[in-house]
């Protein structure tokens, strides 16, 4: 996979990064929360929906971490 775009986005004072790669609307994100670093990836071909997945993901871990 070769890698497209690289941008990054800090979200409830936690810093993520996605990278698009070249197969069409595939984003990967990665993200640290404490010492754990989570990480994955998305189909779509919008930056905007990309982001806005990542951030759904930070408030699960941030909700899954409360709960603890």
């Amino acid at each position: 996979m070769l890698q497209m775009a690289r941008t990054s986005i800090r979200y409830k004072d936690v810093e993520c990064s996605l990278v698009e790669y070249e197969s069409e609307g595939v984003w990967c994100y990665s993200f640290r929360i404490d010492h754990k670093v989570v990480s994955g990836r998305t189909e779509t071909r919008l930056e905007a929906l990309a982001k806005r997945r990542a951030q759904m993901r930070i408030d699960r871990e941030i909700k899954s971490r409360e709960q603890r």
